[in-house]
């Protein structure tokens, strides 16, 4: 970690937004007019919640600085992670290799190691994540790994990751399986696309056009609508993704400050990787982030994706950016050459563990520890959502299920799956 100045806000109670000199309206305020005015620790209320110095590279004195925010507060936990993130990443998360090609601060921070607080007003509770600064009981009503402090070694997060993945995996598979049994009408009720947009000139963006890309949420054209759909291979393949908790149809650049900011829920299913050739977009560089550390660990699944690790081999090798294609041949020691090769092979190890049992959780009283019996569940679930034109029963399932499978496995510090 590098060493930071943590600053908090400066808006007093009773007094508001104290000045330079330690002067507000309603009186003076002792410790800025003493100390943190003369010694240049002041600073002013630019409208954020919180900012880190960052922006030299690299930075001569790192700080972070709380302005709406407050450093003591639910939320302001959470900011201190968001804003951290921003100092130790190129450093320190990311093994020094920094940023990927194409991507920018907002990109590893919010909905990636941002730790979610419960008062998040940014919608990141239940997004993707990994909770790395509260500690909560394992109730049955968390999300989230509930102690960081079991997690002491890189083995540990590891594991927890890969249980996290997989039981969201497993969810994915359920819920897609019962769409295939229950669904007689088009595909667009239950499916949108996460396609490829060529990049274009944008604040922050340096890669134009074909093969640098970002996301593009669409709807399903008339082919896709029409595809009888009954395998995840399928899905996989056409980059669907469920129309639930997905962000709203337009484009998704993980470079700039206005969609990199996007989180990915947890009870979205996102099938595909939506592989690229060079740099790629938000949605999919935070969903197939935690996808390759949970398959393959910190070291070559995060590092390997999130970084500029293969940046130079990439060049060397002829390649017209640092894709995702050559991400996933370099840690997969060449057995896969896209994203959708690999997270097929995945979801067949993930449905087979699935089958042969897992940890016994407790759904609305009944001890439920068969994948038959949790198919039924969501065929039941899905059934009754597409006559109500909405998937309410289906993510309150889904989630119901995970929470479960959370706490029944020592916060996925345990085992998940029987065999």
């Amino acid at each position: 970690m590098v060493p930071t100045a943590v600053w908090d806000n400066q808006d007093v109670p009773g007094l508001g937004w104290v000045d330079r000199m330690g002067h507000t309206k309603n009186g003076d305020f002792a410790p800025i007019r003493e100390f943190y005015g003369p010694t240049g620790k002041w600073h002013g209320n630019n409208g954020l919640g919180a900012y880190a110095t960052l922006y030299d590279n690299p930075q001569p004195q790192e700080a972070v600085y709380y302005v709406i925010a407050s450093l003591i507060s639910d939320y302001g936990t959470s900011a201190f992670t968001h804003e951290t993130t921003h100092i130790n990443d190129r450093m320190a998360y990311l093994g020094g290799w920094r940023h990927r090609e194409g991507t920018y601060v907002e990109a590893f921070a919010q909905g990636m190691l941002q730790s979610p607080s419960l008062t998040n007003y940014n919608g990141e509770y239940r997004s993707l994540g990994l909770n790395m600064a509260y500690e909560r009981p394992n109730d049955g009503t968390q999300i989230y790994n509930p102690n960081p402090n079991t997690l002491q070694s890189r083995e540990a997060i590891d594991h927890y990751m890969k249980n996290y993945n997989e039981a969201l995996m497993m969810l994915d598979y359920l819920e897609a399986t019962a769409v295939f049994n229950k669904n007689t009408s088009t595909n667009d009720k239950w499916f949108k696309k996460i396609d490829k947009k060529w990049r274009e000139q944008a604040e922050g963006n340096k890669l134009i056009g074909e093969p640098h890309q970002w996301d593009l949420v669409r709807d399903l054209n008339d082919d896709e609508k029409n595809t009888k759909l009954t395998s995840i291979d399928q899905l996989v393949d056409g980059n669907f993704a469920t129309k639930h908790g997905l962000p709203r149809n337009g484009h998704y650049r993980p470079e700039g400050y206005d969609t990199a900011y996007t989180v990915v829920n947890m009870m979205t299913g996102i099938y595909g990787g939506n592989t690229s050739k060079s740099a790629t977009g938000s949605i999919s560089f935070k969903h197939n982030t935690f996808r390759m550390w949970g398959y393959f660990g910190y070291l070559d699944g995060f590092i390997g994706y999130a970084s500029n690790k293969y940046k130079q081999e990439s060049k060397a090798a002829g390649r017209p950016g640092l894709g995702d294609d050559f991400i996933i041949e370099k840690v997969s020691g060449g057995k896969f050459h896209t994203l959708e090769e690999w997270k097929k092979e995945w979801f067949k190890e993930v449905k087979a563990k699935g089958e042969k049992g897992f940890v016994e959780i407790e759904i609305d009283g009944e001890k439920i520890s068969n994948y038959a019996r949790l198919q039924e569940l969501f065929n039941k679930a899905v059934e009754n959502d597409l006559k109500a034109g909405n998937s309410k029963q289906t993510v309150a399932l889904k989630e119901k299920v995970y929470k479960q499978l959370l706490q029944k496995s020592d916060g996925f510090a345990g085992n998940l799956f029987k065999a």
